[in-house]
């Protein structure tokens, strides 16, 4: 894998959430805590604010939830929060000072995720923190370059299937020779290769009845799952769309020639062919269950196979299971 590529589309990893209580009273933040940590959100802090202002490590928070006494403090805080690209990300939920929808719309307009009314059901707020944190566990990892979900999104998906014993064909694809398009011509272009794959496989999936399910797991790496019927029509469709666009990212005289002149290490003159695209697929059965790990380990097998051949090509195995 080239590392320099995969720097431009990693997923970040998922870490355990880390929820802040910011409130000038302790009462007023006890029960939430308790509530918080008996529903397993992770490590649940509280802090006044004058704290959450000067000591609050704000990098290492993944949700925090407000219950200002003065209300001028939670709009202080919020404000510096959204200004701070390190952590404008973080998800807030204020507790109002009292029901109404001037209030609630105010603290929206000022930069808080959710505003619930107070007093607060505690479940609410619960079931709410968990909204935002399954949407944020998504955003976060989601690819910069092609906006679709990663790794830890398709594992789930696919253990999902595997537990309802649903028939399944996995894929991976992987572009051949991208670090020539980046040796010879810049990232620039090697980031358009793989927004052409991206691309590629979203055009194939839109028309696939039903959905695909398509992931950027970092790099030029991507992962489909579907149903084992659909999987040779989408890699032969996505095959043709993107060796068709991979080509009009090559200089003219390049793309004539069919491949691209380099300076290797030696300092002397190589050629690369122009990119192709490998798939490794994996189909298996309803009749038992298959570990995601066992799973991806045939599809990688399959992946090497298809690397081994010249040009695009695509290794399939079926799954005893």
């Amino acid at each position: 894998m080239l590392s320099s590529i995969e720097s431009l589309a990693r997923p970040a990893l998922p870490r355990e959430p880390a929820v802040l209580i910011v409130a000038d009273s302790r009462n007023a933040a006890s029960e939430l805590c308790d509530a918080l940590s008996q529903a397993g959100m992770g490590k649940v802090t509280t802090a006044t604010f004058a704290q959450a202002r000067e000591t609050t490590d704000w990098a290492s928070i993944t949700l925090a939830l407000m219950l200002p006494a003065i209300s001028k403090h939670s709009y202080y805080l919020i404000s510096r929060i959204r200004r701070s690209w390190l952590v404008s990300s973080v998800p807030v939920i204020v507790i109002a000072g009292h029901e109404g929808s001037t209030e609630i719309v105010e603290n929206l307009k000022m930069g808080f995720d959710v505003a619930i009314p107070a007093p607060a059901d505690p479940n609410v707020v619960v079931e709410y923190a968990k909204s935002l944190l399954r949407r944020r566990a998504i955003l976060v990892e989601q690819s910069p370059l092609t906006e679709m979900p990663g790794a830890s999104v398709f594992r789930s998906v696919v253990e999902n299937h595997v537990a309802r014993r649903r028939a399944i064909a996995i894929c991976r694809m992987d572009i051949d020779r991208l670090k020539s398009v980046v040796d010879k011509y810049g990232f620039a272009r090697g980031s358009a290769v793989i927004s052409a794959l991206a691309e590629a496989l979203e055009m194939s999936a839109s028309k696939t009845r039903p959905r695909p399910f398509v992931a950027h797991v970092g790099g030029d790496d991507f992962l489909v799952l579907c149903q084992p019927r659909l999987i040779q029509v989408i890699t032969t469709r996505v095959t043709v769309l993107f060796e068709r666009a991979a080509d009009e990212i090559y200089d003219p005289d390049d793309l004539r020639r069919g491949y691209v002149e380099l300076l290797s290490r030696r300092q002397e003159m190589v050629r690369a062919a122009l990119v192709t695209l490998s798939s490794g697929i994996v189909v298996t059965t309803r009749r038992r269950r298959i570990s995601y790990e066992d799973l991806m380990q045939k599809a990688n097998e399959m992946l090497i196979v298809a690397k081994s051949q010249p040009g695009s090509y695509v290794a399939l195995t079926r799954n005893p299971g």
